[in-house]
């Protein structure tokens, strides 16, 4: 069995995730479950997903509540002490270069736009869903990066204008990367998402199992403070 935690596992976090991985792990053992020493690093995060060796890993709610729906079982939406969390809900900075500070953003549909993938609620969904509520059309992007720390990046560096960056992707980034979101501003937040389980909306990244036995229950270790979890 393998296990990972792919979300927010950028080089600078992986200490801390192994630490927290550790923590889970020794719960899982001591219900008798055969946890894994190390997490599982892998560069794309579907073929992980479908893994049929797959214990515990962690996943966007858009995939969880869509194409793993039935298929995995789950077991916590963790809380996240970052602007633009709550308990269980969370929401995206709109961010541009720090150099367009004063940028109106109602601006924003003729910029260049960066996206995580299509299948990113706080990248992609929750932007156009900004831009619905504005009574536009989300222009079409410029750039998928394939990650929040990628769009990030990219806008930092002027490749792209601007980015939706879900609150926990920058909260970590404003902690471990100060050099890259010194380069950023926020002009805007997306809407405050909840958990939904029970429908194809969106929930905060979450954990989850397809091996775990019924009978347990789920693991809730003290997490590091390093990530900024809190419950």
């Amino acid at each position: 069995m393998i296990a990972a935690l792919p979300m927010y596992d950028w080089p600078v976090l992986q200490p801390v995730n192994d630490r927290l991985w550790s923590a889970v792990a020794a719960l899982l053992r001591a219900e008798g479950i055969d946890a894994p020493e190390r997490l599982t690093r892998e560069d794309r995060y579907a073929p992980l997903w479908e893994r049929k060796d797959l214990l515990f890993a962690q996943t966007c709610g858009l995939p969880f509540n869509t194409r793993l729906k039935g298929r995995v079982r789950y077991v916590a939406t963790p809380w996240h002490e970052v602007e633009g969390c709550g308990e269980g809900t969370y929401s995206s900075a709109i961010v541009v270069h720090r150099d367009r500070a004063g940028l109106d953003p109602e601006r924003l549909g003729a910029m260049r736009l960066s996206i995580n993938g299509p299948d990113s609620w706080s990248g992609c969904v929750a932007l156009d869903r900004w831009f619905r509520a504005r009574g536009e059309a989300m222009p079409e992007p410029a750039m998928v990066s394939g990650g929040h720390l990628f769009s990030m990046q990219a806008v930092a560096e002027g490749e792209a204008d601007g980015a939706a960056i879900d609150s926990i992707a920058l909260g970590l980034a404003q902690r471990h990367l100060p050099d890259l979101t010194d380069r950023l501003h926020v002009v805007d937040w997306t809407e405050t998402r909840w958990p939904c389980r029970s429908s194809r909306g969106a929930m905060p990244p979450t954990v989850w199992c397809r091996h775990l036995p019924t009978r347990s229950q789920p693991p809730s270790p003290a997490m590091p403070r390093s990530v900024m979890l809190s419950g």
